[in-house]
């Protein structure tokens, strides 16, 4: 009656939000949004493993959160670097949540008991971050099977090579040229340039006196000729620049020589004898002095144009002996055609021997002139007692120079003045 109400308020207890609350992976509620009730609010972010901005939510009367939920997206993984030689993957760009395949490369292939791997990208706790995880594969390389060298030319270490591997191709004997180096790829073939490899020029020889060659500069599987060098006669050989091991010779028989004999400047005149017919190119003869000449032997050599070569021995011409007997008178008598000098010594019993000798030699040609014995015999009127005297020839070489006489009894022949004279008269005659 009073107007006014009376009566106990109700005891209002807030409702508890039990739904609204985000159940999605990509968001993370705060744990206290599943106990909000009426006007409370919680916190929404994005789960680990995405990225987003949080969002705030409400406890509406309801029983709801009410709220924007927040734009999550995933992280990416960082791709896959692998320290194990002949792995494949595809592991780039791979989401949080998500997988990659791990297997062989090209040019390997698994191992017996190894099998290709699946990798994820989860969340890591201890980095707080994303991370790929996985077991890498067991694998082996393969061995190369093409491209490979295949001229006589080279010469590698290729066999057995294996994906990644390296080897080595080089010129074979008898050829030049820089190695290459080829890598093994993952198709299985050999990649590289092989090397540009050109016969080499055999080593010429030195050869003989005998035989001369036309090998200078062949090269390996060339053919020359080895003929006899001037001077020798025989059949030419073909020769083959080839190998022996793996050494580069010349292969062939070396041609069967025979010296020709010398036919040119083969001593001439009768002071000389010799022993050089028949003597071939190289040989050696020997030069000496004939029978009645005195003189140092000499060495002649037979050149390869045919001709002897060497100094003639110098040879003196050895003269014979006279004799004259006691006289009672003195006569000289010469004779300019015999060039012989005659002459009875004022000695008694005197025996005289004289020789004649021959100037230096100025050249390889010899004269010779020689007298011939004459038998004189005189008387002088003022004497009562006659004589006879025989000399034997005196025989006089002349050549170039001087002459020199020698005799065994010097003094007395110089002594007669009739000796020399007529000695004198004899040599100007000779000369002129």
């Amino acid at each position: 009656a009073s107007g006014s109400f009376s009566g106990t308020l109700p005891t209002c207890v807030a409702n508890q939000c039990t739904e609204g609350i985000p159940v999605d992976s990509d968001v993370s509620p705060e744990a206290a949004c599943s106990s909000l009730t009426t006007g409370q609010t919680c916190t929404v972010q994005c789960a680990d493993g995405y990225t987003g901005s949080s969002s705030t939510f409400t406890c509406s009367s309801s029983g709801a959160l009410v709220g924007d939920r927040p734009v999550c997206s995933e992280l990416i993984c960082p791709d896959l670097t692998s320290a194990v030689t002949g792995v494949a993957h595809s592991c780039e760009g791979v989401g949080f949540g998500d997988k990659c395949s791990v297997g062989c490369d090209a040019g390997y292939r698994l191992q017996t008991g190894s099998s290709a791997q699946d990798w994820w990208c989860n969340w890591d706790d201890v980095a707080g971050e994303v991370a790929l995880e996985g077991t890498w594969p067991e694998c082996e390389a393969l061995l190369c099977t093409d491209n490979f060298p295949s001229s006589d030319r080279f010469t590698d270490n290729c066999t057995g090579v294996a994906t990644a591997e390296v080897c080595v191709v080089a010129c074979a004997a008898g050829y030049e040229g820089e190695s290459e180096v080829l890598s093994c790829s993952g198709t299985g073939s050999l990649e590289g340039t092989f090397p540009t490899c050109a016969p080499a020029a055999c080593p010429a020889g030195s050869g003989s006196a005998q035989v001369e060659t036309t090998c200078a500069g062949v090269t390996l599987g060339s053919s020359c000729f080895a003929v006899c060098a001037e001077g020798y006669t025989g059949d030419a050989e073909e020769w083959t620049c080839g190998l022996d091991g793996d050494s580069l010779t010349l292969l062939g028989t070396a041609p069967a020589c025979d010296p020709l004999p010398c036919l040119y400047n083969v001593p001439i005149g009768v002071q000389y004898e010799h022993d050089c017919l028949g003597v071939g190119t190289g040989g050696n003869c020997t030069v000496w002095c004939a029978e009645h000449w005195g003189g140092i032997a000499e060495n002649f050599t037979c050149r390869a144009d045919g001709g002897f070569e060497g100094d003639l021995p110098f040879c003196v011409l050895i003269t014979s002996t006279w004799t004259s007997s006691t006289r009672t008178a003195t006569s000289t008598t010469l004779s300019s055609t015999s060039a012989t000098v005659s002459t009875t010594s004022a000695t008694s019993s005197t025996s005289v021997t004289s020789s004649t000798g021959t100037s230096t030699r100025t050249s390889a040609t010899r004269t010779s002139t020689t007298q011939t014995s004459t038998t004189s015999s005189s008387t002088r009127s003022s004497s009562t007692t006659s004589s006879s005297s025989t000399a034997t020839a005196v025989t006089v070489a002349t050549i170039e120079g001087s002459m020199q006489l020698s005799a065994s009894d010097p003094e007395a022949f110089v002594a007669d003045p009739d000796v020399r004279a007529a000695v004198a008269e004899t040599v100007a005659g000779l000369a002129g």
